[in-house]
């Protein structure tokens, strides 16, 4: 929906979560506390899955996801006059108006919303 459109909106829940899976912990915790091999096995399991799972989830985030709207700002900004307003076809995403220091529309919007692509070139 909506609010999945930026990854920062869940970004109240992580507290939230944290405190369940401390609470998970402790409790796992609680019922191998007599097997010292088993928590520390479970320790490094743990510690592993976490690592493996931020790794994976974090390394997209460090490609260049709006390079060529970032590139577009830019031109859009050598190119127009100051405070000329532009409109954009770009999903959605606001890089484009912040690189090139102008304000405008984005492309197929409705009630602020991004309404998605045209389905043919009459409805473009």
């Amino acid at each position: 929906g909506y609010g999945n459109r930026h990854r920062w909106y869940q970004l109240p829940l992580v507290p939230i979560t944290a405190a369940f899976a401390g609470a998970a912990c402790a409790f796992v915790g609680s019922k191998i506390a007599s097997s010292r091999v088993a928590a520390v096995t479970l320790s490094i399991l743990l510690a592993g899955s976490f690592a493996l799972l931020a790794y994976v989830f974090v390394q997209p985030l460090y490609e260049p996801s709006a390079a060529q709207l970032r590139d577009a700002g830019l031109e859009m900004n050598r190119i127009t006059a100051p405070g000329a307003l532009i409109v954009a076809a770009d999903m959605g995403d606001p890089t484009i108006f912040y690189y090139a220091q102008r304000k405008g529309w984005h492309f197929l919007e409705k009630d602020a919303i991004y309404a998605g692509n045209p389905s043919d070139s009459r409805e473009a």
